[in-house]
């Protein structure tokens, strides 16, 4: 069901979703981007200083005028119009021939994507004069759609989606590392390497890089999921099914003292498997992170592995070796128990972009970790 509702209700009900628009607008080589300024936007902090190819927002009550009151689209194509004369001064008389929908967004794989659900339009225009008029569009520049991958770590996750999905064959995409830091100065694994947590989503490739971690560089690898097994009462060599363990997984850790129950059980697996340095696969929840800070008393570095939908299906695929339905990979990906992840990323101590092919993506982190640890 379709309805207006109050924004603040919206931002924290999200048994509904926020319709938006997302318009891309290109000549055919050349694509229009900008800097987002948080201020104004619909986005508002999450991806402030990113770059984005998407212009639009939020549906209005004052989009559905008097004499279409009961049009179906509740207004909808009126208010893409409307954003992006706002937005960038480009009038647009019938969206819905100069601007069609091309696709959808409905990403849940981020805080702000389970929030909303987006139309993504393409608009083509030819020597249009373009007037910045919001101050949440920053610096708009015309970019050669071959060359989006240049840049591609510094996107906002829909424009990431978006480049890969209509724009995927003029791209080549790499694996980048970015420790993040105060400042001037990034973050300097060599002054905490002894315990690292590895989060992202089911296909990332973390697990990769804690093998490599361990296999490489001497870290003795935790498997979050098999201490998870032991406490649920299941022997180490019982296979058991992901889906199962995703149930049981939630309920275990939604019961009183479950965080602390799961970081005590990573402790007792450090105790009884003495090592210099751990790497942690598996961990979900920040209030989890918080558990394990206060039990081990040792400094954690977070990575966090930040990959597009599409790279996640291609890894866990190739992984499981067997074709799964994208359906039912999203049923997996988008699990309650796999919800928390995304909010890993703004404090993660460093992070991989993990948007190339599988040899690059690990050359990368071991060229990263031997230039570190040498």
């Amino acid at each position: 069901m379709t309805r207006f509702m109050p924004r603040v209700e919206a931002e924290f009900d999200l048994s509904h979703k926020q319709i938006v628009s997302y318009v891309l607008i290109t000549d055919g080589k050349k694509i229009l981007r900008y800097v987002r300024g948080g201020e104004g936007s619909a986005m508002g902090d999450y991806f402030y200083d990113s770059f984005s190819i998407g212009f639009g927002g939020h549906v209005k009550g004052d989009d559905r005028k008097i004499w279409s009151w009961k049009s179906s689209d509740f207004g909808y194509f009126n208010s893409v119009a409307r954003e992006v004369n706002e937005e960038i001064g480009i009038t647009i008389s019938d969206v819905r021939n100069e601007a069609p929908i091309i696709g959808v967004i409905n990403d849940d794989s981020t805080e702000l994507g389970s929030k909303h659900f987006a139309f993504v339009h393409k608009m083509e225009l030819k020597d249009t004069q373009i007037t910045k008029t919001e101050r949440a569009i920053r610096a708009p520049e015309w970019m050669d759609i071959s060359d989006l991958h240049l840049d591609f770590k510094k996107y906002e996750h829909w424009s990431k989606l978006c480049i890969q999905s209509f724009f995927g064959q003029h791209q080549k995409h790499t694996c980048h590392i970015v420790p993040k830091g105060v400042g001037s100065l990034e973050f300097d694994i060599t002054e905490q390497p002894e315990f690292l947590v590895v989060v992202g989503y089911i296909g990332s490739g973390k697990t990769l890089i804690c093998s490599l971690l361990e296999s490489n560089f001497g870290y003795h690898m935790i498997r979050g999921s098999s201490i998870l097994k032991k406490l649920l009462g299941y022997a180490s060599n019982t296979k058991v099914s992901r889906k199962k363990l995703q149930e049981e997984g939630l309920k275990f850790i939604k019961t009183a003292g479950g965080h602390d129950k799961l970081a005590k059980g990573i402790k007792d697996h450090m105790e009884t498997n003495p090592s210099k340095r751990y790497v942690l696969d598996g961990l979900r929840y920040p209030e989890m992170m918080e558990a394990l800070r206060r039990i081990i008393k040792w400094p954690i570095t977070v990575i966090y592995i930040e990959s597009p939908i599409e790279s996640l299906y291609n890894y866990y695929t190739i992984r499981e070796d067997q074709h799964l339905p994208i359906e039912d990979f999203h049923k997996t990906l988008y699990h309650e128990v796999e919800t928390n992840i995304c909010k890993f990323y703004s404090g993660a101590d460093i992070t991989i972009f993990n948007h190339g092919e599988l040899e690059d993506f690990k050359s990368t982190v071991v060229n990263y970790f031997m230039e570190k640890f040498r």
